[in-house]
This record gives C-alpha cells, structure tokens and sequence, in this order.
C-alpha cells in the first residue's frame, strides 16, 4: 500500500488517523481519503468540516465515520463510484479521538472525546 501522493502537500495532524477494513483503507489530512483497493488508488472525499479529521472508522465496504479536532462527526456511504457525505448529531465539543461502532448494533456509535481539562490518572 502507498501514501497518497497529494498527502505528502497536504496539511493534517502530526498523527493523521487512519483505519482499514478488507481491501478499504481511509486517511485523514484536509480531507479524508479512500482506498478501495487496499491504498493503491486513492480518492480524496471533501466532508466539509472546519477542522481536521481527527478520528476515522471503516465500518463496513461501503461506510466511513469521521470525527474531527473540532468534534464535528460525519458519516459516508457509498453509493456506485461517489461517496456521499452527511453530517452527524455531534455528540459533544471537543477533540474527537476514536470511534468504534457497536458490533450488535450497527447504528449505534461510541466517540470518545478529549474536551480538555479533563485527566485520569491511575
């Protein structure tokens, strides 16, 4: 698998996340890209968000979750060739760091969010 070539121009995280699912391979930068062939075509997917994609999940061939810096959350589904893009209830302010779905219940999310101030210490 390789990088997209225009991510090596494009501005993102110091830890860009990414996630793979089969043969699908997705990246966030300034906006979020899709590999339907296990990263070796890439498709650059504008979500229209005012920060940067922090947090990616490839749930299924056809779904992506986004949350973004800014605690935006975005779903893309695939329909034929496009990936159409909608976004989310925002489940709170904050950086978004992770997103996992519930494997019961497919419509079900789970988003943790860093609204800082806010530390565990063990």
């Amino acid at each position: 698998a390789a990088t997209p070539k225009a991510l090596n121009d494009e501005d993102a995280l110091f830890y860009p996340p990414l996630d793979v699912n089969g043969k699908l391979v997705v990246r966030g930068a300034t906006q979020v890209w899709v590999s339907r062939a296990g990263g070796a075509h890439w498709r650059a997917v504008p979500i229209g968000a005012e920060g940067f994609p922090s947090a990616v999940t490839a749930a299924t061939a056809d779904r992506i979750y986004v949350g973004t810096d800014g605690g935006e959350a975005f779903r893309l589904d695939r329909a034929g060739a496009s990936w159409h893009v909608a976004a989310l209830t925002t489940p709170a302010q904050g950086y978004m760091t992770e997103i996992l779905v519930d494997p019961v219940t497919p419509t079900v999310l789970w988003c943790a969010v860093n609204s800082g101030g806010v530390s565990c210490m063990g």
